[in-house]
């Protein structure tokens, strides 16, 4: 009366399958996404790393300027050179 009739135990069965391969295609899908970003990720930093080398000077060859400011605006300006404010009284700037 209630018991399992082989239809139902087919159909339990192919369920339990489709869940069970479902599973493991995600896993798969997954892990593969994972080594793509990781991937992704070096080629960013190695890209990255490269621009920044190219870009920035060495430490050695980077000159050096002692900055003053301006007492009446308060703009840093290198020391020899005038300050780029553009008020009239400028102390500074003359």
């Amino acid at each position: 009366m209630f018991g399992i009739g082989f239809k139902e135990l087919l159909l339990l069965v192919g369920v339990l399958l489709a869940v069970w391969f479902g599973s493991r295609m995600l896993q798969r899908f997954e892990a593969h996404r994972g080594e793509r970003a990781s991937m992704h990720d070096r080629r960013r930093r190695a890209k990255v790393k490269d621009k920044d080398k190219a870009e920035r000077p060495s430490p050695a060859k980077r000159p050096v300027e002692e900055m003053a400011d301006c007492p009446a605006c308060g703009v840093y300006y290198a020391r020899g050179t005038s300050p780029q404010c553009a008020r009239a009284d400028c102390p500074v700037r003359g």
